[in-house]
């Protein structure tokens, strides 16, 4: 309880912000350069990026009411390979 209400507080705050970040982007992206191509692609690293981001924290959000150590190293791995993944992820 004192773990998951701030944590789940906290989530769905980042969660309204970045979406209401990535939309202003690509709407001035968008509005700014008639290069769709670009802006499908910068969208859908958005996309990418906060599927990374949010699964993360959702898995250790879980982890802490499921109590397997087998989710806590699903966590674990996923925050040491965060890095790599994004630059795997930009490079596409």
């Amino acid at each position: 309880m004192f773990f998951g209400v701030p944590v789940a507080v906290v989530l769905a705050t980042n969660f309204c912000l970045f979406v209401s970040s990535a939309y202003m982007i690509c709407a001035n992206t968008m509005s700014a350069s008639k290069k769709s191509s670009i802006t499908n692609n910068n969208c859908r690293l958005f996309a990418r990026l906060s599927l990374l981001m949010g699964l993360t924290w959702t898995v250790g959000f879980i982890a802490n009411y499921v109590e397997l150590d087998a989710v806590w190293y699903i966590y674990v791995a996923l925050n040491s390979f965060q890095v790599s993944i994004i630059h795997t992820i930009q490079s596409d």
